[in-house]
This record gives C-alpha cells, structure tokens and sequence, in this order.
C-alpha cells in the first residue's frame, strides 16, 4: 500500500512540473511509497499535457477540474483520491522544497502528529525570491488566522494530514 500522497493543486503551472517531478523522485524512497496527485483547475498553458507524459512512466495521476479555479476544492479532490491514509500537500510553484517532503511527512506516518506544517515563519524557514508584497500578504494571511489557529504559519500550503481529518 501507498504509505503517502502528495497531492499538488496546479493551475498554469507546465513550467514546474518536470522539475518538481524530478526533484520528488529524487527523494530517498521506492514508487511504491508514495503517489503523485496532480488535481489541474482547467490550466491553458499545457500543464496536463506535462503530466500526462509523467503518467505513462511513473506513479503520478491527474485529475482535470473543469469548475472555476478553487484551491480547497482541488486540495479535498487529490484528497478524495489518495490511495494512502496520509495526505502532504504542497505547491506546483516551487516554492515547497520537495527535499522537505520526508521531514514533513514522518511524524504524521508515525502516528506522533495529525497534521504538520512546514513553515516559512520558523528558523530553518523561508521566503527566497518573494517580491516584499507576497511576503507582506503571507504575513497579513497568519495575522488574520491566529484568532482561531496556533499556527505560526496557517496560510503556508505545505502540510501533511491524516486523510480522516477531512470529515
């Protein structure tokens, strides 16, 4: 069985994938530890194309979104689809460092945490080649969420779950 899906929600991202792609197959792991999700909001620069040529020789999926462009709705889609109990998600941008995937994963899959974030708001965290208004807006975004979350980070996108949560 899958130990892990990485779901990725994309839209206009056929720029990133083959790198991304390439760089979580770098990891340290076997196929068989963990499924790529794709779940593509309708994008127009031929970003399901370079999925479906990963498709063919390994283990990611795609699922095309027809719907306007929804971040929670593609996120619950891979969720709905993963194989595995365990669900990391992270961006298409890369901005989410693949290599960070196992650190992020690992107390989830040992059943120390429900959920782990990886945050840019803590040391060992960052924000390399933000402009200072996505950085401005990130911050404003926690700002905003710490009423009703003790996340440093609650707008982070990196994060691993355990799939039962979602109910």
């Amino acid at each position: 069985m899958t130990r892990f899906s990485i779901v990725v929600p994309t839209l206009n991202e056929s720029e990133n994938i083959d790198l991304l792609v390439s760089q979580i197959h770098a990891l340290n792991l076997t196929l068989t530890d963990y499924e790529i999700i794709f779940v593509d909001d309708n994008s127009s620069d031929g970003t399901q194309e370079k999925i479906r040529a990963w498709q063919s020789r390994s283990n990611v999926q795609l699922i095309e979104r027809k719907e306007k462009p929804d971040l929670t709705a593609s996120i619950l889609a891979g969720a709905a689809a993963a194989q595995s109990d365990v669900v990391v998600v992270m961006d298409a941008d890369l901005s989410h460092p693949p290599e960070k995937i196992i650190d992020l994963v690992t107390p989830v899959l040992n059943g120390k945490s429900d959920i782990t974030i990886g945050s840019r708001y803590v040391p060992g965290g960052k924000t390399e080649n933000w402009p200072w208004h996505r950085r401005w807006l990130s911050q404003i975004g926690g700002w905003l969420a710490r009423p009703i979350s003790d996340v440093n980070d609650g707008t982070s996108g990196f994060f691993a779950f355990r799939k039962e949560l979602i109910n």
